[in-house]
């Protein structure tokens, strides 16, 4: 492999070189002579390239990925060597009327729904086309379980990548999961809410009690959209019985309802599996040969919960690419931000965020505050409020877009952006992680796995952590200071060995005072 460039492979011109470590990834994934292999690759190993490079040496591939912007990402970088992107049918609109998406299209009957049959062909029906060809493949966890659950699928593969796999457990148990609005059991199903309403036997019941109704309701709105006398609002009314008893097909087939949980949500119940392991299998690796799953924060554990055996896989950490001193972890001692904390450790945690803001007005970062309360706290009682930026649950990628072009000083402060954003260079030189990013487990689904596995809160919360800092750092020659204010951190390091890869807790170091703000950034790099 040592002789082999990627320019040898096929891949894109702007790929000159291999980075260090990317032809060992290569060659440690090639010549494995197990089925799953994992690797720990820290942001900026450059994973993307080592996974397309495996492509070419092991056929027809399908990347899967838990963003949009990852998607994009990939696509923009290696559509050039026939890379195709396919996403579900909300995402292309269609032809039989502005503003209506394939999904609608597609129970509405559209007549350009097939690609041969109709011109212009339906934009869905073409992606999907050229996917089923492609030799190599980017979408998303939900499409690809779905897909292939009840899609037909996207054809055979030689390699199934799991991109930002520390994402996958959560990816495979949404996927499965089923919501029931009010709307839905009281005006639809006209029925109550099961008792007990905690207990899954209830709401399976219920699922098998109503769903001869809701499907017979669903193929008189669909005769009706079929003879074409439908309007609008029977299209809106079709789409929600499809949608319905899509779920309470899935809800009355629970067979072991000791891996589900119900918990409660505004205008509804969500019942979701507690573990993915049990699905995985025939969900999501389904019978593709080899799997190859990365990220920053990839664990043994992380393949003990998707249900891979041990001595099914073969799993490596390696060292990360940038300089420590570019992207410190630095704790400053302040205060343990718990329910035990005082009113006036409150105020001292307040103080030192606008300490450390009031020092570097001059650039652009980014607050990592692990709830919308706590962002909108810190908002509320920093002294800086005026330069911060904040969202809602709904509202994230408006403001991380504003943030982006928007110019110093410029603090976006959001408990959503830990993973799944990159902000290089310029657009972010400071971080401040407000407190050790511990799950809440008051929620049902947490709750239950941290019952049955009381190590798994350690686990999400070192994942949480190593994420957080690698936001604002993505090359060799960027650069971005890491604070963080809770003195919970140094109990972290010190019981979280096997969580935390070396690489990162090399990062840390504490310092009593603020140190001294590096020079400005530029967007090419280092001044």
């Amino acid at each position: 492999m040592l002789t082999l460039s990627p320019s040898d492979l096929g891949l894109p011109p702007k790929f000159s070189s291999w980075r260090q470590y990317q032809d060992h990834a290569i060659e440690t994934a090639w010549d494995s002579e197990v089925r799953f292999v994992g690797m720990n690759q820290p942001t900026g190993s450059g994973k993307s390239l080592a996974y397309m490079a495996l492509a070419s040496l092991l056929g027809r591939t399908c990347v899967l990925t838990s963003t949009k912007a990852l998607q994009d990402q990939l696509l923009a970088d290696f559509s050039p060597i026939g890379l195709a992107d396919i996403r579900g049918r909300a995402n292309y609109p269609c032809h039989l009327k502005r503003g209506m998406t394939c999904d609608e299209g597609a129970d509405a009957h559209c007549h350009h729904r097939f690609t041969q049959q109709a011109y212009p062909p339906c934009p869905y029906a073409v992606a999907l086309e050229k996917a089923r060809n492609a030799p190599l493949v980017v979408t998303n966890y939900a499409y690809w379980i779905l897909q292939n659950e009840h899609g037909g699928g996207l054809g055979s593969f030689k390699l199934l990548v799991l991109d930002e796999a520390h994402a996958a457990m959560d990816e495979v148990c949404g996927a499965l999961s089923m919501e029931l609005t009010s709307y839905e059991l009281y005006r639809m199903l006209q029925a109550r809410v099961p008792e007990p309403e905690d207990m899954v036997e209830a709401w399976r019941e219920l699922a098998q009690r109503r769903l001869p109704f809701a499907q017979r309701t669903l193929d008189e709105q669909g005769s009706l959209i079929r003879s074409g006398y439908g309007d609008d609002q029977d299209l809106k009314e079709f789409r929600s019985w499809k949608k319905l008893v899509t779920k309470l097909l899935r809800l009355a087939g629970i067979s072991d309802t000791g891996n589900w949980i119900v918990e409660a949500v505004p205008h509804g119940h969500r019942i979701t599996p507690i573990w993915p392991a049990p699905f995985t299998r025939s969900r999501l690796f389904l019978d593709v040969p080899r799997v190859v799953m990365v990220s920053a924060t990839l664990t043994r554990k992380t393949l003990e919960l998707l249900g891979v055996p041990q001595d099914e896989s073969a799993f490596t950490t390696y060292p990360s690419v940038f300089p420590a001193r570019h992207y410190p972890l630095i704790h400053i001692p302040t205060v343990r931000v718990d329910h035990r904390w005082t009113p006036g450790d409150r105020r001292k945690w307040m103080e030192r965020i606008d300490e450390i803001l009031g020092a570097r007005l001059d650039r652009k970062g980014i607050i990592h505050s692990v709830s919308y309360e706590r962002a909108r706290e810190i908002e509320e009682d920093s002294e800086y409020s005026a330069v911060m930026l904040l969202h809602d649950s709904k509202g994230a990628a408006e403001t991380v877009a504003g943030f982006k072009t928007a110019g110093p000083p410029s603090v976006l402060v959001s408990p959503s952006v830990g993973t799944g954003h990159d902000f290089p260079y310029s657009a972010c030189e400071f971080q401040i992680i407000s407190k050790v990013p511990w799950p809440d487990c008051r929620t049902p689904l947490m709750a239950a796995r941290v019952r049955a596995d009381p190590a798994y809160r350690q686990h999400v919360m070192c994942q949480g952590l190593v994420q957080s800092c690698g936001r604002g750092m993505r090359a060799v020659d960027d650069r971005c200071e890491n604070f963080i204010v809770d003195d919970h951190i140094r109990g972290v390091l010190a019981t979280c060995r096997s969580e935390l890869p070396q690489w990162f807790r090399r990062l840390y170091r504490m310092e009593e005072e603020i140190p001294k703000a590096p020079p400005r950034m530029f967007n090419g790099g280092m001044p």
